[in-house]
């Protein structure tokens, strides 16, 4: 791994550090933490999570091996007494980290989220190396208003390039003017009981 963060001379003002795995080694034992923190979170639907699908889970984890080499992938653990309590997985380009994946382990944290401490950081990490902007993608953080934080909103582009795709496109266009719509969420939510039986 990387020197850590927080450095090992502190220990005891600060026990816990921060680390950038780089070595394979490494880098299985924090993927494996990253998947085991995540896999309990199911989407609000009900729905398994990601990592249940195996070509999900093989393509996070060779983005991480191989985009790591590359400059391109950075995997952050932070470390408590030799748990990892915390992990963070992103990318980086054109001088903005982009967070794809964030995991905590809940039951050690005892009230005080781990999100926010990762992040910060790695903020710190990366501003030493002249990386300004950062992402926190979707979701929540804590105190992300402390951080200067501002939403983004987000759009989805579905150009049609010839007849044949139009219908597509036009489903899509309607689909996503239905779910902003206020009385359609209402009627949603009314009718979600029905739909777990």
């Amino acid at each position: 791994a990387d020197k850590p963060l927080i450095d090992r001379s502190a220990r005891k003002q600060a026990p816990t550090q921060l680390f950038r795995v780089t070595q394979p080694e490494d880098i299985a034992r924090v993927f494996a933490a990253l998947v085991e923190q995540q896999t309990p979170r199911k989407d609000v639907n009900g729905k398994k999570h990601q990592f249940d699908k195996p070509a999900v889970r093989a393509f996070y984890e060779r983005l991480v091996i191989d985009g790591s080499d590359a400059g391109l992938a950075h995997l952050f653990a932070l470390v408590s007494d030799g748990v990892i309590v915390a992990t963070l997985l992103g990318i980086v380009h054109d001088r903005t980290f982009t967070t794809l994946l964030m995991s905590t382990d809940g039951e050690r944290q005892r009230g005080v989220p781990a999100s926010r401490p990762i992040i910060v950081e790695a903020m710190k990490y990366f501003v030493a190396r002249g990386v300004n902007r950062f992402d926190l993608g979707l979701g929540e953080v804590a105190d992300k208003g402390d951080l200067g934080v501002h939403e983004t909103p987000l759009f989805d582009l579905y150009v049609a390039h010839n007849v044949a795709a139009a219908p597509g496109a036009w489903l899509h266009r309607t689909a996503g003017r239905l779910r902003r719509n206020r009385h359609v969420r209402q009627l949603q939510e009314r009718f979600k009981p029905l739909q777990r039986r």
